[in-house]
């Protein structure tokens, strides 16, 4: 009896132990369920986040980039009204209408009006008189960009009436190219809003370009309008100093003006004159007459 007990009580313990060990083996698992449940939601967020970070990136990639293309756009049309206001004045300007070219006058300045204000400048501001080379300069100016309008330091050759530019004094690759012929030279202080600034106006582009000093800008306008009087006076169109001194102030405040057709004066060969298109000014007692 007393073995029998014994057996009985061996056999409770042993499957009390294997209940227990079932039960831990239960709590084992349900904590790896559970550590294995957590890992799953963290990765999930975890790739929510990045997925969310990712997202956002590309949003304000696009954003900048529609930006960017606004911009661009705004800069082009507010280019294209500008030419298209120049492509109306110059229109304005040959139009055989008096009343047309009145208009014109009174908004703008013909390229042929400045240019002649530009060359009596340059006569009177040269004390021996016509060059008779074109004078060659280098140095660096900084030199705005035609499209995004950023300023960039470039190294300026000024030879036989053509301004070169580089990226630096090697010289190398070129950059680009300003030619002279039937350029102007202004002062770009005020609509480039940089100090010392050279304004130089072509028939196809105007740049502008500024120095660190006065100095240096007066010598590089100096040396342009040299190159440009020079080509005038191998064309013939250098006008004389007493001249260009006389229309100088009929130009800046002409009391009159307007567009005539001018007969051309007569020989005994040729006969009657040629009729031409001509703008006259009147001031002070003389009548004066520009191409």
């Amino acid at each position: 009896l007393g073995k029998i007990e014994a057996e009985k009580r061996a056999a409770e313990e042993r499957a009390r132990r294997e209940e227990e060990e079932r039960k831990r083996q239960e709590e084992l698992r349900k904590l790896k369920a559970e550590e294995a449940r957590i890992a799953a939601e963290v990765e999930k967020k975890r790739l929510e986040y990045v997925a969310e970070q990712a997202r956002k990136a590309a949003e304000e990639q696009e954003r900048l980039r529609k930006e960017e293309e606004a911009k661009a756009a705004a800069k082009a049309a507010e280019e294209a009204a500008q030419r298209k206001l120049e492509l109306e004045e110059e229109a304005m300007l040959l139009d055989e209408s008096p009343e047309a070219a009145a208009r014109a006058h009174q908004q703008t300045e013909s390229m042929e009006y400045v240019r002649f204000a530009t060359m009596a400048k340059a006569i009177e501001a040269l004390p021996s008189g016509p060059p008779t080379c074109f004078p060659e300069k280098k140095g660096f100016l900084n030199k705005q960009g035609g499209g995004w309008k950023s300023w960039k330091q470039r190294f300026f050759v000024l030879s036989n009436n053509v301004m070169k530019y580089y990226t630096s004094n090697k010289e190398g690759k070129e950059q680009g190219e300003i030619p002279l012929e039937d350029a102007t030279v202004q002062h770009g202080d005020k609509e480039s809003g940089k100090k010392n600034c050279i304004k130089l106006v072509t028939p196809g582009r105007t740049y502008f370009m500024y120095l660190d000093s006065a100095a240096e800008k007066d010598a590089w306008v100096e040396a342009i309008i040299q190159s440009i009087a020079y080509n005038l006076v191998r064309a013939g169109k250098y006008p004389s100093q007493e001249a260009a001194k006389r229309m100088v102030p009929v130009l800046k405040f002409p009391a009159t003006c307007g567009w005539l057709i001018k007969e051309g004066g007569k020989t005994k060969e040729q006969g009657k004159g040629k009729q031409q298109r001509r703008w006259f000014a009147i001031r002070e007692a003389q009548i004066y007459y520009f191409k």
